[in-house]
């Protein structure tokens, strides 16, 4: 599954999209996906759009507060911009 023992094959062969729904196929922790840039970017940009991603979803199942994430990726001109909001409904006070 990893490729040059840092990235997932998706990440290589198809880009950021797809590699971030494997990872959300395989995440401890519910992930739903909101938006995904269509087209492909520069690899290190890609590499770090999903390292980002895949700490986040690791750092809240290592938590086990049953937060839920939306991750949200999106191009714009020259940016790349990854957006992770978390729900965690037991968490909130009364």
């Amino acid at each position: 599954d990893i490729a040059h023992g840092i990235h997932p094959v998706e990440l290589t062969d198809e880009g950021l999209a797809a590699a971030l729904e494997t990872l959300t196929d395989r995440a401890a922790v519910p992930v739903a996906l909101d938006a995904l840039p269509a087209q492909r970017l520069p690899v290190p940009v890609e590499t770090v759009g999903y390292m980002l991603v895949d700490e986040v979803v690791r750092l809240a199942a290592q938590r086990g507060d049953g937060a839920e994430l939306t991750v949200a990726a999106r191009r714009d001109a020259k940016r790349l911009t990854v957006e992770v909001r978390t729900v965690c409904t037991p968490c909130e006070a009364p």
